[in-house]
């Protein structure tokens, strides 16, 4: 895990704000690792070497789980401070465990889409996601996450949580978004939206980002001026 790239002060403290690392010598970090304001999600298969630092920056606790007995939890389950949505494969003893450990809603979308981190885009104000989820699959999201739910694309494409990340204080998204989509965006999200990439020019941001209003982890492929972007765009300048 390589790191050490953002230093600000908070109470006369420096901490870290951007941490630049690889799980398992893989840089698409989002893969693996879920996060919100409240909590972090990693697979309990599969151990990291700096569960700490991770805890750090971000300013959250991490559970431990896996998702339908998969490491990737980044790309299979959706979340923000209200709720967890999970496919409808994950195991029962893993959404108790969730439940037991978070104190939040947990509940599994029905459907053929089941890459919800892919295809959901939210934080706590908002979700965009999958034209093609079920009237079904929009209920449940709204009720779990409390949020209202578009359907959409983004750079015409409907992987809207693979293309772009939305914390509280920003969206950074896919770099072919258009002016009218940015603005939609920072209307919907309640938050600013701009364009960026992460990984020395990968355009699929949640892919190689993850982060909240605290700090945020990238890709160690991770350029100087997109880390520059990403602390410009989500505001941890």
């Amino acid at each position: 895990m390589k790191y050490l790239l953002l230093l600000r002060s908070r109470w006369g403290r420096l901490y870290l704000v951007i941490v630049r690392s690889s799980f398992f010598g893989n840089s698409n970090i989002g893969v693996f690792l879920l996060a919100t304001e409240k909590y972090a999600i990693l697979s309990d298969s599969r151990r990291i070497s700096n569960k700490s630092l991770v805890e750090k920056t971000l300013g959250v606790d991490i559970v431990e789980t896996n998702i339908g007995e998969s490491f990737i939890i980044g790309v299979l389950a959706a979340g923000n401070s209200s709720g967890l949505v999970v496919p409808e494969f994950a195991t029962d003893s893993e959404i108790e465990y969730i439940k037991r450990s978070l104190d939040i809603s947990v509940d599994r979308v029905p459907g053929k889409i089941n890459a919800l981190g892919n295809t959901i885009l939210v934080n706590d104000n908002l979700a965009l996601v999958h034209p093609r989820f079920s009237e079904e699959a929009i209920k449940i999201i709204k009720n779990n996450l409390n949020v209202d739910v578009y359907r959409g694309s983004i750079a015409e494409s409907p992987l809207v949580g693979s293309v772009a990340i939305a914390t509280n204080n920003g969206v950074l998204t896919h770099p072919l978004t258009d002016n009218e989509a940015l603005e939609w965006l920072s209307e919907k999200f309640n938050t600013p939206a701009s364009i960026g990439t992460v990984n020395c020019g990968n355009p699929y941001i949640k892919i190689g980002l993850v982060a909240n209003t605290k700090g945020a982890l990238a890709g160690d492929e991770t350029t100087g001026p997109e880390l520059f972007q990403i602390g410009q765009a989500l505001n941890l300048e």
